[in-house]
């Protein structure tokens, strides 16, 4: 892997040029972004191969030249990856890393939207904490550690001011790309250089931005979401709950071109014109992949289906729908990988008896739309008794990771469930399934 070597970032960070948009408070500039980035996962790019799961049993991923970190109800996990042993980054003797030691526990992070690799170390986001170390205050910052835990560092902040609820002023989404941070804060995203001041962030992306095309709607600016993407010099940021003239909502991604520093609206959510009769077509697309130029995105119970952000033209990619009933997606820029489920026994879900949702099968798609290998995991769902369901991880060149919840009725409670998380390798190669061991979440729940 290529390492970024101090001097070359610093001499980027030297370039300055006034972007297209408002600083945070008015006059500041965004340097050129580094372009020594190959878009591989191990140099200074955004790891779309990472992205990560987005619940509180497995959130945030992120992948080094070693092994894998991740978050698993708040607390920093370490995974090798010739061994797949799982270590909990903690340097404190005789520690449970449980809540119950949260103030020592150095491996504990708190609620995170942010986990990656940069640079030589890992970095994250929080504003609020039971840590000793790290403050709580309720103004999002970014910190960075040593890849063994050691050396916790306060590196910027995110926001201006305390937030005291959901509602206010609140920074949600965040990646690092080529050594900006880019990040979402009252219904806008900015840009900011790694290290630098928030007052020196500039807008890329909201209301009044100058050269900025395509009209961002939302009925309130604190409710608009983000979801963050970089694919080579191109930032791109997905509006999540855009508002139609209808007063419906839609999906709408704008692009923002870091050497140009020119942002533009490139896509949004397709209709029935484009994409065949679909039910819940015009709701959010959870699952999508930018690479090459296109955007790739799989509407469950439907097909997965591909955009050129240049020309403008949708074309199906794969006919999913005629092997699943719906599902899960989850891409790289080799692969499309499809978890089939079905639809939910919603019957008393809450105390009683759980949903299930299924993911018996793995099928394999190429980019072009073939379908390499159908992986039949029934055998490993059996293992349990109650089974729910599985979600996707992350991905290796070899396979991808599950998640999966497993029900457990608790003794003399007929109608009482508690839960345990399983993690799970599926090798693409020989379409064996692993459980992996020492996975924090497989603690029982009651």
């Amino acid at each position: 892997m290529r390492k970024l070597f101090a001097t070359l970032l610093a001499g980027a960070m030297l370039l300055g040029l006034a972007a297209c948009g408002d600083s945070a408070t008015g006059g500041g500039k965004l340097p050129l972004p580094n372009t020594t980035g190959d878009d591989s996962a191990l140099a200074n790019d955004f790891q779309k191969h990472s992205d990560g799961g987005f619940y509180e049993a497995f959130n945030r991923v992120c992948e080094t030249e070693s092994g894998y970190y991740f978050t698993q109800s708040q607390f920093l996990q370490y995974m090798d990856k010739e061994t797949k042993a799982i270590t909990p980054l903690c340097t404190k003797p005789n520690c449970k890393h449980n809540y119950d030691d949260a103030k020592i526990c150095t491996a504990y992070v708190g609620s995170t939207n942010l986990l990656t690799y940069y640079d030589g170390k890992l970095y994250f986001c929080n504003s609020w904490s039971e840590a000793e170390n790290l403050k709580s205050d309720r103004v999002t910052r970014l910190f960075s550690i040593n890849l063994d835990g050691t050396g916790l560092t306060e590196v910027q902040d995110l926001e201006h001011k305390p937030v005291e609820n959901s509602d206010q002023d609140r920074s949600r989404a965040y990646i690092i790309h080529r050594g900006i941070v880019y990040f979402s804060l009252s219904g806008e995203v900015y840009a900011v250089k790694l290290g630098g001041k928030i007052d020196d962030a500039v807008k890329i992306v909201g209301t009044h931005v100058e050269g900025q095309t395509g009209a961002i709607q939302t009925f309130s600016p604190y409710q608009s979401s983000w979801s963050l993407w970089a694919d080579g010099d191109d930032i791109y940021m997905m509006q999540n709950n855009a508002v139609k003239e209808d007063k419906t909502f839609t999906q709408v991604l704008y692009r923002y071109n870091a050497v140009s520093q020119k942002t533009e609206q490139v896509w949004q959510t397709p209709d029935k014109a484009e994409v065949g009769e679909w039910e819940t077509t015009g709701v959010s697309v959870t699952d999508w992949y930018i690479t090459g130029g296109y955007i790739y995105f799989y509407l469950s119970g439907n097909d997965v289906w591909r955009t050129d952000l240049a020309s403008g033209k949708t074309e199906r990619v794969a006919k999913v729908s005629e092997k699943a009933e719906m599902g899960e997606a989850f891409f790289t820029d080799q692969f499309i990988y499809i978890l089939k489920q079905h639809s939910p026994n919603r019957t008393n879900v809450v105390g009683g008896a759980p949903e299930h949702l299924g993911g018996e099968a793995l099928l394999v798609y190429g980019l072009d739309g073939s379908l390499i290998k159908e992986i039949s995991l029934r055998k490993f769902i059996e293992k349990f008794d109650s089974f729910n369901k599985s979600e996707f991880a992350w991905a290796t060149p070899d396979g991808v990771f599950l998640t999966s919840q497993i029900y457990h009725r608790n003794a003399g409670a007929e109608e009482s469930y508690g839960w345990t998380n399983v993690l799970s390798f599926v090798s693409t190669d020989d379409g064996s399934v692993t459980e992996i061991s020492g996975y924090p979440g497989a603690k029982r729940r009651n």
